[in-house]
């Protein structure tokens, strides 16, 4: 996992924004279920209600956030989840690898 404060142009100005990184080389995911990940009720898994991720997308979006997924099956899976920095959080950078 890495963290990283970035900056990006939003609406003419600069904004802080920190950005998560979750890599693993897993199995992946096929690209028939990549576009629909975030949808609700796609689940792969018995028993799972396949809300966690659109829930989880809504909730990082209505925070001026992102989420998103990049896979490819047998090499693994890159998430990225992004959100502005608060104007009173301190100024830090991470970078653990």
């Amino acid at each position: 996992m890495r963290s990283l404060l970035c900056e990006k142009m939003i609406n003419d100005k600069i904004e802080e924004f920190v950005e998560i990184k979750v890599e693993d080389n897993g199995k992946g995911i096929g690209p028939q279920l990549l576009p629909q990940l975030f949808g609700p009720f796609v689940t792969t898994k018995p028993g799972g209600t396949g809300l966690g991720l659109a829930i989880a997308k809504i909730i990082v979006n209505r925070h001026g956030g992102d989420i998103s997924v990049d896979s490819r099956e047998k090499i693994g899976t890159v998430v990225r989840l992004s959100a502005c920095r608060s104007r009173n959080t301190p100024r830090r950078y991470h970078d653990r690898p």
